[in-house]
């Protein structure tokens, strides 16, 4: 999106070479950002500078330094997140509120409860335009109203057969990139931990685009909060381009360890009317016997 007509004007938005955006002008004037690999960084205006800390290797931010240009010195604010890396409160040195928020369930703010001054910081990796109430999510914009990004996934059907949809479970996922991205050209995993509400072992599956370790994956699956393990959860599989094969596996478990009665699954992974289901459990089993290929259930 370059330009978005509102009742309040008009707002232009500019991307680098790698779709970052870079800047936008709107009726308040321009803001111009910059990034630390997909991460922001920091954002400028004209009449201030703020610079953003997040936690290694994620998206869940964990410290504001703000820089009014006419004053020396700067203020240090601090993050305090939910289970999903979304900002609940901002406090200042003194441990003092400044900034606390509520929540819908697609990520729209139901109750700024203080703003001593603004957080435009929303789900992982989202941030939030006042000129349009969209938020801007690295590849795409996403409608926290309507719960769904305003543009098409760019690899079409191949992410899915819903080109607009956020998340499948937004309670409990986040998508920092924007991106479901090419099955193709993603690292695929399955992994097991165990429930700390139930003490159950659950299993389950990530990807992630691109060639990265699958402790890398889990990691981006769950913003590096593990909170409803009793653990870290392990890696049982990680292969770059075959998700047939992780999701297979991921039935595999889920029967290997009873079902829903032995499980904190809430959903059988690849039930009977998934259409591929053949498919992934024919490479489950390809996998854990791979001198004999058999074909049907890997239970």
């Amino acid at each position: 999106m370059i330009r978005a007509e509102t009742p309040n004007g008009t707002a232009q938005y500019r991307y680098d070479a790698l779709g970052r955006r870079i800047a936008k002008h709107t009726a308040q004037g321009e803001t111009r950002f910059q990034y630390d690999g997909p991460r922001l960084l920091a954002e400028t205006d004209s009449q201030r500078s703020r610079t953003y800390l997040f936690e290694p290797g994620s998206f869940r931010p964990l410290v504001l330094h703000e820089q009014d240009h006419t004053q020396a010195g700067g203020a240090v604010y601090h993050y305090h997140l939910d289970h999903l890396g979304t900002p609940r409160e901002l406090t200042d040195t003194d441990g003092r509120i400044v900034w606390s928020a509520r929540y819908r369930a697609y990520g729209n703010l139901a109750l700024a409860d203080v703003e001593e001054i603004d957080n435009p910081l929303r789900f992982q990796g989202q941030y939030y335009d006042a000129e349009t109430g969209l938020h801007y999510n690295l590849n795409r914009y996403y409608d926290p109203n309507a719960g769904r990004f305003i543009h098409q996934d760019s690899i079409g059907l191949r992410g899915g057969d819903n080109l607009y949809r956020y998340l499948e479970n937004p309670l409990n996922w986040v998508d920092p990139l924007g991106l479901v991205g090419d099955p193709a050209t993603a690292t695929h995993i399955t992994y097991v931990g165990v429930d700390a509400a139930t003490r159950k072992p659950y299993v389950g599956y990530a990807s992630m685009q691109g060639q990265h370790a699958g402790e890398e994956v889990l990691q981006y699956r769950y913003g590096n909060d593990f909170g409803r393990f009793s653990s870290k959860p392990d890696v049982v599989f990680e292969a770059y381009g075959d998700k047939a094969t992780a999701r297979g596996l991921e039935q595999h478990y889920f029967e290997k360890f009873g079902g829903f009665d032995g499980t904190a699954n809430a959903q059988n992974p690849v039930g009977v009317n998934n259409p591929r289901r053949g498919e992934y459990l024919n490479a489950a089993d390809k996998h854990l016997n791979p001198t004999t290929s058999k074909a049907g259930s890997c239970g």
